[in-house]
């Protein structure tokens, strides 16, 4: 045998290990290196290139139904990595390759293969764990943070994410059917994170998803004048009906993919926002379709009031017109009262008498000299371009108006029509009298012996109130006052200085009483903020204010005033 340095006997020894490890797996590893041919001899009689050769040329993989931990051991060998293998790990694998591969691309492909079976590799410093996928997670592992350098492969890490526009617990019942079952993804709300823990390489598509999905709303706004209805009645139809037909066609109400109209009604106008140039545009057909000149052209509007009264809020229209003219927009078509409005009917402007004249009299002075016709208020006004009459059946406001008129009545009635706050009081009248009485008292009776000299010892007190005297007693038991009576009966006693008395009986009664109070009447009353409200608590007593009888013949008729 020919002598050998200590250099070539290290690289023959680690040579030997490599072929022993092949000859185990019943595997081939071919280095082309060496210029391989059809007559080539077997291998384990070939020099075996070392860890440094084989990196730099690669080796070809042919492992058929082989042991996994032979596998893993050949391809460490190889490698040069230190494998740990889990109990649990067991069966075989076929892993081949068609070209040479380097040391990084044979580790690739055993993780693939690997993955494969349910199993993966943990990399917790110098050393490689083979275990199950199903605890990989718990076995440590690479942690990417935001913005950090992601690897790649079928290596398991974890993952944060953290989002800027979208929720992270609405993000996971979407990502979850996107990530290995064994596997985790967990919502942070606090800081809107998910950390999802699965392969490298699908982690790379997860990441692209999210930052897809993860994007600012973009919606489309746009203003649209109104021309010939009122923006805050078309701004209400229109709600109502995209409402309505996107739950008709059974789409999900979600906040984003709503279309909102505004209305503002200084300029009647229509504020639209929408998520889409599509959704856009469909309300602005509807809109469209809205905005048209009425079919019976007329200037008498017809207002319903919700919260606010049309007897009081009518007069307070009328002055402000009254008092401003530059409340009439320019052109609005007429510059007098109609002589129509001050020609009404008898029955029509005597039947509001207390709506009209009453009201403006002890409210409005000067609305009698602005509205002419409205109640026998005053006298005539030549710069209302309209008339506003308050109907009390219905709580409704009757305008009379060109239209650029009363979109400035109408914007003012939806301000002043709004609900107010209420107040309750509730009250208690109660009659008390203040009768109080405390009482305590002994009462002793005695009878002493007889002696042969017919003398005798009796004594005792009394409470001098009927039914409360200790003599007789037993025969008037039921008459005994109210409280507590406590009694004693001995059959002798010895009293110093007396002698021995027969029986001595004493009778103790304490009493405390209390009135009571009679409640009258528990009034409530409710009225709005700021209103004056009042309730009596009483009854009506006549009271004679003078009398007077007639008489005549046999007839008397008498009567009191």
């Amino acid at each position: 045998m020919p002598m050998c340095t200590s250099g070539r006997r290290s690289v023959l020894s680690r040579a030997v290990a490599f072929a022993s490890a092949w000859l185990m797996a019943t595997t081939t590893i071919v280095t082309p290196a060496f210029g391989q041919t059809s007559r080539a001899k077997p291998p384990a009689k070939q020099a075996q290139p070392s860890p440094s050769q084989g990196s730099e040329e690669g080796v070809l993989l042919n492992f058929v139904n082989a042991d996994i931990d032979a596998v893993v051991r050949a391809i460490g060998q190889y490698t040069g990595r230190t494998f740990v293998i889990d109990p649990r790990v067991k069966g075989t694998l076929s892993l081949s390759t068609e070209r040479p591969v380097t040391r990084q691309q044979a580790y690739d492909q055993l993780l693939t293969a690997l993955r494969l079976q349910g199993f993966t590799i943990v990399q917790t410093g110098n050393v490689a764990r083979v275990v199950p996928e199903a605890d990989a997670k718990l076995q440590g592992g690479a942690v990417i943070i935001p913005k950090g350098s992601a690897p790649s492969g079928d290596q398991l890490v974890t993952q944060v994410f953290r989002l800027q526009y979208e929720s992270a617990t609405a993000m996971v019942p979407i990502l979850r059917p996107l990530i290995a079952p064994n596997n985790t993804i967990s919502a942070y709300p606090q800081n809107n994170t998910l950390v999802i823990t699965d392969y490298a390489d699908n982690l790379r598509r997860i990441q692209r998803i999210i930052e897809s999905i993860d994007t600012p709303a973009t919606s489309d706004v746009e203003i649209i004048p109104v021309k010939n209805g009122l923006a805050m009645e078309i701004a209400s139809v229109v709600n109502r009906v995209l409402d309505e037909g996107a739950r008709a066609a059974g789409q999900a109400t979600d906040a984003g993919q709503r279309i909102s109209v505004l209305a503002e009604p200084r300029t009647n106008s229509l504020i639209i926002r929408a998520p889409s140039p599509q959704r856009l545009q469909l309300a602005k057909n509807l809109i469209a379709q809205m905005d048209k000149p009425a079919l019976t052209p007329g200037n008498i509007n017809v207002i319903h009031l919700r919260n606010a009264e049309a007897v009081r809020l009518a007069p307070l229209l009328r002055a402000i017109i009254g008092a401003d003219p530059s409340f009439v927009p320019q052109g609005s078509g007429g510059s007098s009262l109609s002589p129509s409005t001050s020609s009404m009917s008898p029955g029509s402007s005597g039947g509001q008498p207390g709506l009209t004249q009453g009201t403006q009299s002890g409210t409005a002075p000067g609305i009698g000299a602005i509205a002419s016709g409205s109640g026998g208020g005053g006298g005539a006004s030549g710069g209302l371009a309209g008339m506003i009459q308050a109907d009390p059946a219905t709580n409704s406001l009757i305008i009379t108006a060109p239209e650029p008129l009363y979109r400035n009545i109408r914007s003012i009635v939806d301000r002043l029509d709004t609900r107010r706050a209420q107040v309750v009081i509730e009250s208690l009248i109660v009659e008390v009298t203040a009768d109080k009485a405390a009482e305590f008292g002994i009462q002793w009776q005695a009878l002493g012996g007889i002696d042969n000299s017919g003398t005798s010892v009796i004594g005792g007190t009394n409470f001098g109130v009927g039914g409360n005297n200790i003599i007789n007693a037993a025969q008037n038991i039921g008459s005994l006052g109210q409280g507590l009576n406590l009694g004693l009966l001995r059959g002798r006693v010895n009293i110093p200085g007396v002698g021995e008395v027969l029986n001595l009986a004493f009778l103790a009664r304490a009493l405390q009483t209390n009135a009571d109070a009679n409640i009258l009447s528990t009034p409530t009353i409710q009225t709005l903020d700021n209103e004056e409200a009042k309730f009596l608590v009483g009854q009506n007593i006549p009271l004679i204010t003078g009398s007077f009888t007639q008489t005549g013949g046999a007839a008397t008729n008498p009567f009191q005033t």
